[in-house]
């Protein structure tokens, strides 16, 4: 069944990190104004220092638009009602990427949380430091 829509599996994980993509550049462009930086220097700093970043995500916006089809929105490009089971395989293959994507980012930072190792001590203000888990 893939076989048959392969290209709607592609469609689909395609447009899925592209609004990713969007969304994280996005809040990298906006991230100076949050913060404070001087805007100009911060994405000319981004920019020379993640060239192949900004290239990357400028190619998969512009084929995002050129593979674009008329009258269908972002979520009928991603999720196809005749063509389901590729889009579902999609959306999959993208959910199970970006959670691993965010374990790994996040997995060296979790025993620091939990434990303060610079004084020894758990930390008191979450709730693991009860009695019962030291």
């Amino acid at each position: 069944m893939i076989k048959n829509n392969s290209s709607q599996f592609f469609l689909s994980f395609f447009y899925l990190l592209t609004g990713f993509i969007i969304l994280d550049f996005s809040y990298l462009l906006l991230k100076p104004f949050i913060l404070g930086y001087h805007y100009v220097y911060f994405w000319d700093f981004s920019i020379h220092h993640n060239m192949l970043s900004w290239i990357i995500a400028g190619s998969c916006i512009v084929l995002a638009i050129l593979l674009r089809t008329p009258n269908k929105s972002f979520i009928e490009m991603v999720y196809n009602k005749d063509k389901r089971t590729a889009s579902y395989y999609g959306m999959g293959v993208f959910a199970v990427l970006f959670v691993g994507m965010i374990f790994f980012i996040i997995a060296p930072y979790v025993s620091d949380i939990l434990y303060d190792y610079r004084n020894n001590q758990c930390l008191d203000s979450f709730w693991y430091c009860f009695d019962f888990l030291k």
